[in-house]
């Protein structure tokens, strides 16, 4: 679900992107395990490997990200991939009241058609 404000909170406070290596930089690093994931699956040059059941190109991503991420003087990677929490609790039951009514919809609609399939 991400982190409600980070984007407008980097960009007021990080205008523009540092050099890298940093040079004094913080040795930890903490990632949100779902946003990882989804940035390591666009790095995948062909996702349909994945649907065939084969993770090796998955594992390359991750494992050139670690590199990559150890190479800027991140020496203590964690991340996390976390569950229902209260705080998402808001934004989970709106979502899920929208999903409900646009199922609702569709279902009317299916309903309602006396067309050929």
């Amino acid at each position: 679900m991400g982190v409600k404000k980070l984007r407008s909170h980097v960009r007021q406070n990080f205008p523009s992107p540092p050099s890298l290596p940093l040079p004094s930089l913080n040795p930890n690093l903490i990632i949100d395990g779902s946003g990882f994931l989804f940035h390591l699956y666009d790095q995948i040059p062909h996702q349909t490997t994945l649907l065939n059941g084969s993770t090796a190109a998955f594992h390359t991503a991750l494992e050139n990200a670690i590199t990559q991420l150890q190479s800027y003087g991140f020496t203590n990677i964690k991340v996390y991939a976390d569950g229902p929490s209260q705080m998402k609790g808001c934004t989970r039951a709106t979502r899920d009241a929208r999903r409900g009514e646009e199922w609702e919809q569709l279902r009317k609609s299916c309903a309602d058609y006396e067309g050929e399939w």
